[in-house]
């Protein structure tokens, strides 16, 4: 069945680290657009979106990985 997050499990705190990881890199990728932000370092909007990205899906790719080899 599915498990609720506990405090100090390690997938817990992977999941949440990568939640928190996706939400900083939206963040950036949505001030990138401002013209207040161009000619910074913020103004990659290509690299925070694909940061974004990789931090929601990495971990369900490695979740599924981990779940198809310790399956019977």
């Amino acid at each position: 069945m599915y498990k609720i997050a506990v405090m100090g499990d390690s997938d817990s705190i992977y999941g949440f680290a990568a939640l928190g990881l996706a939400l900083v890199f939206f963040t950036l990728f949505v001030l990138s657009d401002k013209d207040r932000f161009q000619g910074t370092a913020v103004a990659r909007e290509g690299l925070w979106e694909q940061l974004c990205l990789a931090a929601m899906y990495v971990p369900l790719l490695l979740d599924a990985i981990v779940h198809l080899i310790s399956a019977p």
